[in-house]
């Protein structure tokens, strides 16, 4: 994301969140390639991303967060405050 020309990163945790998200499209038997198809992030870019290689922008996180159709703060809540 943007502000006033600079790049916004997720700071600390962004290895986290991606984690979460691999293993949300895991357990979903989601594609990173559908994913890659909804968001508009390169397939290699998604990859590397979700695999620790690459830091998580803040726009590529709330875009994979539509595609995936839930709330932006669903990957960054602690799993035991999520409702089953």
């Amino acid at each position: 994301m943007k502000f006033g020309g600079a790049v916004v990163f997720i700071k600390g945790g962004d290895c986290m969140l991606a984690s979460k998200i691999k293993q949300y499209l895991d357990d979903k038997g989601i594609t990173q390639a559908f994913v890659s198809e909804k968001t508009g992030i390169k397939a290699p870019i998604l990859s590397a991303t979700l695999s620790g290689k690459r830091r998580l922008l803040a726009e590529e996180y709330i875009n994979i967060c539509n595609a995936l159709e839930v709330s932006a703060d669903y990957f960054a809540t602690s799993e035991d405050n999520k409702a089953s």
